[in-house]
């Protein structure tokens, strides 16, 4: 079928010149027949951030999946060595770090943790990766500025054929392997109870009531709570409630006591305030001293670089071997950032896994401690806590600085 990609780089923009710049198309001037390009983005990653690489005029024989495996992903390790020393030579200088990106992603299709599914760029969707690269490659031109004279700005055209694929990375993990049945219930649990108790703590969510144009007024509110309600109760009504009556049982039991039901309606009680309050200080305790480490560029065995914008998220293992839990601490964030908001329509998905799973599917793609060493990462653990402590140290100051100022405005 005809349809998802249809990404461009139009001839003679700027962004056009700087593609040229990289080395794209990287083909020959002499054997037009010969000149084959693979280009590679995922979804909607832009042309300028994507893979190239020549191919033999004979990939044309092959399958999409047989090309890829012979002359990208190698068939041995020593043909991956001398892969990865053609690359360092390029222009390009980022397409040796996507190149092992694309690697990666292979291996963790061949591990069964994601599917790949293959489209052309403006071309057919949902190809499969036995169909022949003949089948999909089409013919392009461009021209060598080299050979531009003073008599003519187009110089002499040279042709070549382009499989101009795009990948979609589609999560197959199970975020809860590593946890038995009973540990997964009883966490579970407990999130749905603290989002429970944030809907009604800041929305004026409340399960009881049957009137669903009721809205309530709690005494006592957190920092979840400041801002003016934003949903109607007829969003947070009645109808999802009779999913949540185990939830409820638990928020109100002896044990818990963190809501009471008063004449079929809950409240929270302080004690549920007071989770709250601690929920908020928990995530801003995450944030400041580890989102650092969702963004940890590493090279060779000396360079560890932070908040690059091309770097792997390692806040997972990061938490693990700091003794965090890593869900607890996702769940958390995601519920302090509002991201978890829009489940509020439709509180019967809480019921299941789904939106769970969504949530923490970063722990399943994440590095282990193993993959990245015991000694690297605890160096990167080490260099990060630096910066934060540099960068708290550079907040307290200011603070200092401006309280200051203010005291002698005062004045």
């Amino acid at each position: 079928m005809e349809g998802y990609y249809r990404k461009i780089i139009e001839e003679g923009t700027f962004e056009h010149r700087f593609y040229k710049a990289l080395g794209f198309p990287p083909i020959s001037d002499e054997g037009n027949e010969g000149n084959f390009v693979l280009r590679i983005t995922l979804g909607d990653m832009a042309l300028l951030d994507g893979f190239y690489m020549s191919l033999p005029g004979d990939a044309g024989s092959l399958s999409i999946g047989d090309a890829i495996r012979r002359y990208v992903l190698c068939e041995s390790e020593e043909d991956r060595i001398e892969m990865r020393r053609k690359l360092s030579r390029d222009p390009n200088p980022d397409l040796l770090d996507i190149y092992d990106d694309l690697l990666y992603l292979y291996e963790q299709a061949e591990a069964g943790r994601i599917n790949l599914s293959y489209h052309i760029n403006n071309g057919a969707s949902d190809i499969q990766p036995t169909d022949p690269v003949s089948l999909h490659q089409r013919l392009c031109t461009t021209r060598n500025a080299s050979r531009v004279t003073r008599y003519g700005r187009g110089g002499l055209a040279t042709s070549y054929r382009l499989l101009d694929l795009v990948l979609e990375v589609y999560d197959n993990v199970d975020p809860f392997s590593g946890l038995t049945d009973q540990q997964k219930d009883a966490m579970l649990r407990d999130f749905r109870a603290i989002f429970i108790l944030y809907l009604m703590d800041k929305f004026g969510y409340q399960p009881g009531l049957q009137d669903t144009g009721h809205k309530t007024q709690d005494a006592r509110r957190t920092d979840f709570g400041t801002s003016v309600l934003s949903l109607e109760s007829s969003v947070l009504s009645l109808s999802s409630a009779k999913h949540l009556s185990t939830v409820l049982e638990y928020l109100a039991s002896e044990d818990v006591g963190l809501a009471t039901c008063i004449q079929g309606e809950y409240f929270i009680t302080p004690r549920g305030y007071d989770l709250l309050s601690s929920v908020i200080d928990e995530a801003e305790f995450y944030i400041d001293n580890y989102d650092i480490f969702g963004d940890v560029y590493v090279r060779g065995v000396s360079e560890i670089r932070f908040n690059t914008g091309y770097g792997g998220n390692l806040i997972v293992p990061v938490f693990m071997r700091s003794g965090i839990d890593p869900y607890r601490a996702l769940f958390i964030v995601a519920l302090y950032l509002e991201n978890l908001d829009e489940l509020a329509s439709d509180l019967a998905v809480l019921s299941s896994e789904d939106a769970f799973k969504e949530l923490f599917s970063l722990i399943g793609w994440s590095p282990t401690e193993e993959e990245i060493g015991t000694e690297l990462l605890d160096r990167i653990i080490y260099e990060g806590s630096l910066r934060v402590e540099e960068r708290q140290l550079r907040e307290a100051r200011l603070r200092h600085i401006e309280s200051i100022e203010r005291r002698i405005s005062k004045q």
